[in-house]
């Protein structure tokens, strides 16, 4: 089983180094002058407002991640789920999944919205399977293909 734990300004070469591997593994560009530039801003990106930024280590060696940030005071968006192809199917996705509705309930939130595309199966079947249902399209993300939400029973709009 990993070790979950939250990001830490000493992880930062960690998490650039992981994110381009696993993007390389899914033929997906990895630009930190553009649509990834968050990942150089963490703390300030992830990290307030009740968001959380998750690592996951195996053996000393950074294998999975997944964030929330708030988009209103009811709503919060699931960002940077990713799970080294290694390590998947062996719980490691649900685990991280699990801790992120967990710290969603308890900051308030009523609700958790994600995007993806139609290449993330493994990652959709996964949230189907939490009951994320699918919603219209709620932001201008390009590479977005698919949006779905949990209802976490917390506060509403």
């Amino acid at each position: 089983m990993a070790l979950i734990s939250d990001y830490k300004p000493e992880d930062k070469e960690d998490i650039l180094e992981f994110f381009c591997d696993v993007f390389r593994d899914m033929n997906f560009t990895f630009d930190l002058s553009g649509k990834d530039k968050d990942l150089l801003r963490i703390p300030e990106n992830y990290q307030t407002d009740g968001g959380i930024f998750l690592i996951a280590r195996a053996d000393d060696a950074l294998c999975g991640t997944i964030a929330l940030k708030r988009l209103s005071s009811v709503i919060m968006e699931l960002k940077r789920f990713y799970v080294k192809k290694e390590y998947q199917g062996k719980g490691l996705g649900k685990q991280l999944l699990g801790e992120l509705i967990s710290h969603a309930g308890n900051s308030g939130a009523g609700a958790i919205r994600l995007d993806t595309t139609n290449r993330s199966q493994t990652a959709i079947s996964l949230f189907n399977k939490y009951s994320f249902v699918e919603i219209p399209r709620y932001n201008d993300d390009p590479y977005a293909e698919i949006f779905m939400e949990l209802h976490t029973g917390g506060r509403s709009e």
